[in-house]
């Protein structure tokens, strides 16, 4: 069996675990950016996100014509 050099498969609750801790680090982030004043700020060209894409998506960082 010849190894492809990509190292170990995740099994599918390493998946999950890193999918939940991604989730979190972006919820976090959006707690830093709601604190300092620019949660609804897109990070690519500083406009408003707008309200019914934060609803939407609560950890949104880009506006929708960067999304």
């Amino acid at each position: 069996c010849e190894s492809t050099g990509a190292g170990p498969v995740p099994s599918a609750d390493e998946e999950f675990l890193a999918a939940i801790a991604a989730e979190f680090d972006a919820i976090e982030a959006s707690l830093v950016r709601l604190d300092n004043g620019t949660f609804d700020a897109c990070q690519v060209c500083g406009d408003r996100i707008g309200q019914d894409r934060l609803i939407a998506d609560p950890v949104a960082t880009r506006c929708p014509a960067h999304s």
